[in-house]
């Protein structure tokens, strides 16, 4: 342990210390997109931190992606347990001209560190409501008001047993990914502590973007008091950018990476260490991408591959730089199987890349292939790789998503309800609903919804898996459902 560390936690024992975390609120669509004078439609975030939050007067710093947001806060009377408040918000998008203005109503529930709640309200007179992101978090910034990291913590005294860190986008302020339900709920129910990060850069990943994660780690096991944070082991997830800074950590720090996901990632790797070879990780591209385009991502995936490196690739059918719909099903479903047990290659599957737009990609145990290896996909397990197999496979004809339009994330107890929204033209011999590998029941054109009983609490992917009268077989993209424990 670093003497000046240790000073610190000799300081905050001494002294009593509690940690004082403050109350984060993200508002994912609450801004229109720059240069559009205020009109259209509602894409950028509304982010809200917020000082003394239990008192009437709270101190609060707002930001979004781009331009300086001004905000003020007025408390509301509200029961305890919830907070209740108007927020006013101003945002200039370039120095001199006319802000424009908005404000938004938040009603929340606090249950420790777990916020969840409502709100309502219009921006340059555009309406908007739903579910914000919500926490109480720490913060540590190296250059306000962007460059920093965000912690949220699924108990503010029980000890974590690994760190979530999500990479944020080139020049992109990404902290209030910490705010995310599916990400918090999945965090929760594994004892994980979940981290967002804002304007790092995955070309400089080694000993100065990282080592500023590490430092970053270190600041908040003292002011959280939660000193495990410098050992346990980091899952990196990461869109872009992002997942450029997950695949380069791992290069640099394979020791402290679990697993790592690279979506439509910066090519910045070409080459892994024994050590970062082996831990597991997850690459994906968008098949029309100008950005990134898949053929540089497939050169990275090939390289590493070809040293042993336990990943799959995969290219999501359609999509352009954004990832799709079925990527977050798919990334927290192989999180989960990481945060479950270690690696063992006797339970591993391989995928054929060359099968993507076969009807079904083929996939097929690790164990007994004699083949070339190398130039295929490894997965976790059988559970992932039918996840993969349907994120995986172009010109699916089989579509699932879940019923009424509810969040990934639910609470415990809470039952959910699966239904199939497409067959396509074939006529079926069976089609059910899958959960990994594991068999949840039929789906039928007539009875489309599936209600399942009370789920175990953690990431769960739904696809749907159709035979059709000559025993071949259908797939769909991967849903998710992420039950708080």
């Amino acid at each position: 342990m670093h003497y000046a560390f240790a000073l610190l936690l000799a300081a905050a024992a001494a002294y009593g210390a509690e940690p004082s975390p403050r109350l984060a609120i993200s508002i994912e669509s609450a801004i229109t997109r720059p240069g559009r004078e205020g009109k259209g439609a509602l894409i950028r975030p509304l982010v809200l931190i917020l000082s003394n939050w239990e008192s009437k007067a709270p101190e609060i710093e707002a930001y979004s992606y781009a331009g300086t947001v001004k905000a003020e806060c007025e408390r509301l009377k509200s029961a305890a347990g919830h907070w209740d408040a108007n927020i006013k918000y101003a945002v200039t998008e370039e120095a001199g001209k006319t802000p424009f203005l908005g404000q938004v109503r938040v009603r929340l529930q606090v249950e420790g560190p777990i916020v969840r709640g409502e709100y309502e309200g219009a921006f340059n007179g555009i309406a908007m409501s739903g579910h914000p992101g919500a926490g109480l978090v720490f913060e540590h910034m190296y250059t306000p008001p962007h460059r920093g990291l965000l912690l949220w913590l699924p108990h503010l005294k029980n000890a974590v047993k690994g760190i979530v860190i999500w990479g944020n986008g080139a020049n992109l302020d990404d902290r209030h990914a910490a705010l995310r339900e599916d990400m918090q709920a999945f965090a929760a129910a594994n004892s994980l502590a979940l981290v967002g990060t804002g304007e790092l850069s995955s070309g400089m990943m080694g000993a100065r973007e990282g080592q500023r994660i590490l430092d970053g780690l270190q600041a908040f096991a003292v002011m959280s008091g939660h000193p495990e944070l410098q050992q346990v082991p980091i899952f990196f997830m990461g869109h872009s950018n992002g997942g450029g800074m997950a695949i380069a950590f791992n290069d640099w720090m394979p020791k402290r990476v679990a697993a790592f996901i690279d979506s439509h990632g910066s090519t910045v790797v070409n080459g892994l260490s024994p050590e970062g070879a082996a831990n597991p990780g997850v690459l994906t591209a968008g098949e029309v991408d100008p950005k990134i385009p898949p053929e540089r991502i497939a050169e990275v995936f090939h390289a590493i591959r070809a040293q042993g490196a336990r990943v799959c690739f995969l290219v999501e059918q359609g999509e352009n730089h954004p990832p799709g719909p079925g990527s977050m099903p798919f990334f927290l479903f192989v999180m989960q199987h990481a945060v479950d047990r270690p690696v063992d290659e006797s339970r591993a599957w391989l995928a054929d890349n060359s099968t993507w737009k076969q009807g079904i990609t083929r996939i097929l145990p690790a164990a007994g292939f004699e083949g070339d290896a190398a130039s295929m996909s490894w997965l976790f397990d059988k559970d992932v790789a039918y996840v993969y197999r349907g994120i995986a496979t172009y010109d699916n004809p089989l579509k699932v998503q879940r019923a009424a339009g509810h969040s990934a994330a639910y609470l415990r107890g809470e039952p959910v309800q699966i239904e199939a929204t497409a067959f396509g033209d074939n006529q079926w011999k069976s089609v059910a609903l899958y959960d990994g590998a594991v068999r949840l029941g039929e789906i039928t054109r007539e009875h489309p919804r599936l209600t399942l009983a009370a789920q175990k609490p953690g990431a769960h992917a739904g696809v749907l898996i159709g035979e059709l009268p000559g025993g071949e077989l259908r797939t769909s993209l991967p849903v998710a459902w992420v039950v708080w424990p």
